[in-house]
C-alpha cells in the first residue's frame, strides 16, 4: 500500500485529487499542514508520493511550490487536473433550502472560494463572508457548530464526509475552474512512454541568454506549455526559470540529446522529471 501525502484534511481539493489520480491503487492518505511538509515526507521516504498544486486556471500560479521544487531533491512523476466545483453546504434542517437561504447569516470558506462566488454574494447581500484557512476545514467547522444559520462553500464530496447538506449547487462564477497538481516522488520516470517534462534552468545575466535556451526548444519542435520566472535568493533581480514542455511520440528518442543541447546553452539545468500529460475532464 502506497503512502500519499496531500495538503489539508479529508475533503480538501488536494485530497480529492489524490483519490482521483490513484483511484485504481491501494493507498494510505497522509494529510499535511503545509506544502513544505509534503516535500519533506516524500524526500525522507515517509511518503511514497505527494500531490502539490502548482497552478489554477483562474487564480494563477502557486509560487510556494515552484520554490519548493527548486529547493528539494524530488522527482515529478505525474500531473493531474482537478475540476473545482463550489457548493453551498449547511447542517441538517427541516427548513426548505430556498427559505433557509433567506435566513443565513454567515458563509465561511477559503478566500479564493469566496472570491470565485462573488455573484452569489451580490444576490444575497445580507450574508456575511468569513475567511477560513481551507474549504474542507470550513465545512468541518460548520458541521461541528450545528448552526442552521451558518454555511460553508466547499466540494460536494466534503458534504458527504462531514454530514452536511447541499443548500445550493454550483455557486461559483466560472464553471471552467481547474487546478493542476504535480505528483512528486523519489525516483524519476524513464523517458519511454511519457510525453512531458518539467525543468528548472538558469542563464547568464546578460542580453540574449534566455533566447538561446528557448531557441533550443523551438528549433527542436518541443511544445513549451509553460514558463515561469522566480527570483534567485541571494542574487537580487536575478531569476531562475521553471518550464514545462511536451513532445510528440516520435521525438522521444531525441529528448536526452536535446537536454544536452539545453545544458550547453544555459548556466544550469535541473530536470524535475518526465511524466505523462494529464487531461482536463469536461473540456
Amino acid at each position: 500500500m502506497k503512502k500519499i501525502a496531500y495538503l489539508g484534511i479529508p475533503g480538501s481539493y488536494s485530497h480529492l485529487a489524490a483519490l482521483e489520480y490513484f483511484k485504481d491503487k491501494e493507498i494510505d492518505l497522509i494529510g499535511a499542514k503545509n506544502f513544505r511538509k509534503i516535500f519533506d515526507l516524500v524526500e525522507k521516504g515517509e511518503a511514497d508520493y505527494g500531490l502539490v498544486p502548482v497552478e489554477n486556471s483562474l487564480a494563477g500560479s502557486v509560487y510556494d511550490n515552484y520554490d519548493l521544487l527548486y529547493e528539494h531533491d524530488i522527482a515529478v512523476v505525474g500531473e493531474h487536473y482537478l475540476k473545482i466545483d463550489l457548493h453551498l453546504l449547511g447542517t441538517e434542517s427541516e427548513m426548505p433550502h430556498e427559505v433557509r437561504l433567506q435566513h443565513l447569516s454567515k458563509v465561511v470558506s477559503h478566500y479564493k472560494a469566496l472570491e470565485q462566488s462573488d455573484t452569489f454574494f451580490s444576490e444575497h447581500t445580507w450574508i456575511q463572508k468569513e475567511i477560513y484557512s481551507d474549504t474542507a476545514g470550513a465545512a468541518k467547522f460548520v458541521a461541528d457548530q450545528k448552526d442552521p444559520l451558518l454555511a460553508a462553500i466547499a466540494s460536494r464530496e466534503t458534504a458527504a464526509i462531514y454530514g452536511l447538506k447541499v443548500l445550493k449547487e454550483s455557486v461559483h462564477d466560472n464553471p471552467h475552474n481547474y487546478t493542476r497538481f504535480l505528483i512528486i516522488g523519489n525516483k524519476q520516470n524513464k523517458i519511454k512512454g511519457v510525453d512531458k517534462c518539467s525543468i528548472i534552468f538558469t542563464v547568464l545575466h546578460q542580453p540574449g541568454s534566455l533566447v538561446l535556451a528557448l531557441r533550443v526548444m523551438s528549433d527542436n519542435k518541443l511544445n513549451l506549455v509553460k514558463i515561469e520566472s522566480r527570483p534567485i535568493h541571494g542574487k537580487p533581480f536575478e531569476y531562475l526559470f521553471y518550464a514545462d514542455f511536451s513532445w510528440e511520440h516520435e521525438q522521444a528518442d531525441q529528448i536526452e540529446k536535446i537536454m544536452e543541447m539545453l545544458r550547453e546553452n544555459t548556466q544550469s539545468v535541473k530536470i524535475l522529471g518526465y511524466y505523462k500529460s494529464g487531461a482536463m475532464a469536461n473540456v
